[in-house]
């Protein structure tokens, strides 16, 4: 069985997250990498992607974002984790 699945879905994460680890998870497809106001979060690629936004010493608001699992064959939506990431195409 694979560890993570193509399908934006609560259940298609990646296995080896922990509770925390999959709130912070998305399931960013090609349309949405592609979006401006996600690339200016730090989104590069399709896959699966974290985030964590925070506030720098300066005061300024940053984020960071790693991809866990790339893959441009991302399908389906599932907008209950779009909040943190991915602002839909």
């Amino acid at each position: 069985m694979a560890l993570w699945s193509n399908t934006d879905a609560e259940g298609s994460k990646p296995k080896y997250l922990n509770t925390a680890g999959k709130a912070a998870v998305e399931g960013i497809s090609a349309a949405e990498a592609a979006i401006a106001a996600n690339k200016a979060k730090g989104v590069a690629h399709a896959g699966w992607v974290t985030t964590r936004t925070y506030t720098d010493a300066q005061g300024r608001t940053r984020n960071k974002t790693e991809v866990l699992v790339a893959m441009g064959s991302m399908t389906g939506d599932d907008n209950t984790d779009d909040t943190t990431i991915g602002i839909d195409a």
